[in-house]
Parts: structure tokens; sequence; C-alpha cells
């Protein structure tokens, strides 16, 4: 039993270090792009953050103009006010009786493993209304997994910002390990994964643009070692060396 436990403990060190190698190992995110080019790549970075698991579907109603993943544009955001992701550009428009539909999903994950995500930002969002129209984006993620398919409750969170309501992201559903704020700050995490819902929709008699979503995580301070802690390093230190002195 003992053997077997070694093995799958083996066989789980192996897996986690290969997922940090992938990791390191990305290269770098083109500055700018489109959506389809982060599908092509599978994987790049920014910083020190892995972005992966890109995702992209749309779907029209009433005829509205099909944004394909070409024309979903971006460029990157590397350590602005200590946020790390993209700046989204794209030409999302309903008119009378339309509505029109982005879902997009990727998982950031922290190159060497570390804990130093503790909150995401979805916003603020740039776009016109008039009439009956609206717009919406709700963004669900999941703290410390790779979907978030089967996420479990506790990691689950919910943003989600709108016009002509508010451009900035609101938390909708906090999650157990989120505090209920504008934005969604955390307990540190090492990766998180994100599900993005664009809607344009013209109501009965008006009409929705969307142009600028802003999608970032930040990065938290480097730990710094408490006093006690400190003391206890060097009264080690100094153990072991007297320890040495005297077997001399």
């Amino acid at each position: 039993m003992m053997m077997k436990s070694l093995i799958i403990g083996a066989g789980l060190v192996s897996l986690a270090t290969l997922a940090l190698s992938e990791r390191a190992n990305a290269a770098a995110c083109a500055a700018t792009g489109t959506f389809a080019s982060l599908e092509a790549a599978g994987s790049c970075t920014i910083g020190d953050k892995t972005f992966s698991n890109f995702t992209y579907s749309s779907s029209q109603t009433g005829g509205a103009s099909e944004v394909p993943a070409t024309a979903f544009n971006y460029a990157t955001i590397a350590n602005v006010n200590d946020q790390w992701g993209f700046d989204f550009t794209f030409p999302l428009s309903a008119g009378a009786n339309q509505t029109n539909d982005i879902a997009l999903g990727y998982t950031v994950a922290v190159a060497s493993g570390a804990a130093l995500i503790d909150s995401a930002t979805d916003g603020p969002i740039t776009g016109n209304i008039t009439g009956t129209g609206a717009v919406a984006v709700g963004e669900t993620y999941c703290l410390g997994g790779a979907t978030t398919v089967g996420c479990p409750a506790g990691d689950l969170g919910v943003l989600g910002a709108s016009l002509p309501n508010s451009p900035l992201d609101r938390v909708g559903v906090p999650g157990e390990n989120c505090l209920l704020a504008t934005g969604c700050p955390f307990f540190r995490v090492s990766e998180i994964a994100f599900a993005k819902d664009l809607i344009t929709s013209g109501g009965s008699g008006g009409t929705a643009s969307l142009s600028i979503l802003v999608n970032t995580v930040d990065q938290a301070p480097a730990a710094i070692p408490e006093p006690a802690s400190l003391a206890l390093l060097a009264a080690g230190l100094l153990g072991m060396g007297a320890y040495r002195c005297l077997r001399k």
C-alpha cells in the first residue's frame, strides 16, 4: 500500500512539474493580434502569466452581423498598474429586433505556480445604445481551475457590466472565496479560468453596440518575511553553526 501511494504521489508530482514546464516554455503573446491568432497559438505568456485554453463562438438573431474571431482584436496589457491581460476591441452591434452574442473563454496561470493572483477585472466596457437597446457582459470565473466546467461552488464567481446601468464590473455571485465589492478581490490563487458572454440587443426599437472590453488579473505583492520569522531563521542558523563547532 505504501509503495502504491508513493507511485501515485510521484505521478502527481510529475504531472505538476510537466504543467509548470509547459507554462514556463510558452512563447510570449504578440503585442497585438486577434482572438483567432490566440486560438491558433494555444498558449502564450504576458509577463509571468500564461494564457491558454482559448475558446470562441458567436451567434446572432434577426440578421445581426457576425463578429468572427478574426475580427475580435486584442492588445496585451503587461504590468499596467499591476494588471496583466487583454484590451479587446471589436464591432459587436445589433439593431431593432436583433441580438448579437459572443462567448469566449481562456485560462490564466502563474508560470512559476506561485499563488500571486488575487483579483480579476472585467471592464470597463465601451459601447453605445439608443431607444430600447442594451449591452451586457457577463463573466464566470473559477478560482484554481483550468476550466469553469464543474467548478466547486466555493470557487465559482460571476462578474457583470452593462449599459445603460454600469460600464464597470460588479460582483454578481462572489462564492466563498470572494468579497462582495466592485471588482473581485479574493484569496491568492495560481490559476483562474474565465468564461465570458458579450451580448448586444436592439430590443423592439433601438440599437446597441459594444466595441471595447478590458479584462485583466492583478499581481499580488511578493510575501515579505515577518520579523518573527526572520528571528527564527537567524536562531536556526546560529544553532546549526554552534552544532558544527561542537562536532569539531
